[in-house]
């Protein structure tokens, strides 16, 4: 039977784990770790994702990717080629290193990016291999905490989740990687699923959304004109390159409304904008936790999508 094509979510977030061909170990010494990361940091520019968390042991990789306009399967094949040309180069073999395709797992919300990032980082633990996250170097857990080596690690986007204040997220963090295990199923639940079809956001699985889509023939002009009008501003105003709040809010309202009435994609509406799908992505994440402590933004979020409808 074919195999079903891989999901490609522009600013989606994934779990991708990576196994050694057979179980066996995909590093011989610290060197190889060393040149794997920089192989990732090196795809990060090249290919415009980035990573939330991450984590070496000896027969698996894990990683959370948030990616761009690059599909994930371009992403991770570029990375598993030149990996195992050095591998089996500097270690004179041939053959696979890694087992068969990737697992990759598209994540939903931030609660679950937060328990996605702490289920990484906790892996280590989890093999008997150390005591405490802290005494692993080779996962992003030593950078959430400003101590690690990885700047290719996007911490401070995961710990604007906990605080705007960096230390006191840094201390959230760290409570909630050190906290009671809440699910014991929690490795069953990250290693075993897979997202697989289209290149459009899953049935299902859209942010924050447990209402139904919008009319059919609702198109990305109507969005932009109905934010624009609720929010009192004009398309010149929420196209230009201005930081100002309201110009940012509108247009993080704006891809909610993509993403929650499932009206088009992040990625056409970035591209009309002049902004980055990535970074539109956060905005909309962030946007949605906010919606659910501000009655305000709530309302007015209801408001416009009761408008478009």
């Amino acid at each position: 039977m074919a195999r079903q094509p891989r999901v490609h979510l522009s600013g989606g977030v994934y779990h991708v784990i990576l196994h050694g061909n057979d179980g066996q170990d995909i590093f011989h010494d610290n060197g190889d770790r060393y040149q794997l990361a920089s192989y990732i940091d090196e795809g990060r520019q090249r290919f415009g994702y980035r990573v939330a968390a991450f984590c070496f042991l000896s027969n698996r990789i894990h990683l959370a990717i948030q990616v761009g306009e690059i599909p994930l399967s371009r992403i991770m094949q570029n990375l598993a080629i030149r990996y195992t040309r050095w591998f089996n180069t500097r270690q004179n073999r041939c053959g696979h290193v890694f087992q068969g395709r990737y697992r990759a797992i598209l994540v939903e919300r931030d609660v679950q990016l937060i328990a996605l990032v702490r289920h990484i980082h906790l892996n280590p633990v989890r093999a008997g291999l150390v005591a405490s996250p802290g005494d692993w170097h080779w996962s992003g857990h030593n950078t959430y905490l400003g101590n690690g080596t990885f700047q290719w690690v996007s911490e401070r986007w995961v710990l604007s989740r906990f605080s705007r204040d960096v230390r006191t997220a840094r201390r959230r963090y760290l409570a909630v990687v050190e906290g009671p295990d809440s699910d014991p199923g929690e490795t069953d639940n990250y290693e075993r699923g897979r997202v697989s079809g289209t290149d459009q956001f899953p049935e299902g699985l859209t942010v924050g959304s447990d209402k139904e889509g919008l009319r059919g023939h609702v198109g990305m002009d109507d969005v932009v004109d109905s934010v624009c009008s609720v929010f009192g501003l004009s398309r010149t105003q929420v196209h230009s390159r201005s930081r100002n709040r309201r110009f940012a809010e509108a247009r993080a309202a704006m891809g909610w409304l993509v993403v929650e009435g499932r009206t088009g994609s992040l990625s056409e509406l970035a591209r009309r904008l002049g902004r980055d799908v990535s970074t539109l992505s956060g905005a909309v994440t962030n946007l949605e936790r906010r919606r659910a402590e501000d009655p305000v933004l709530r309302a007015r979020l209801a408001q416009l999508r009761a408008k478009l409808r």
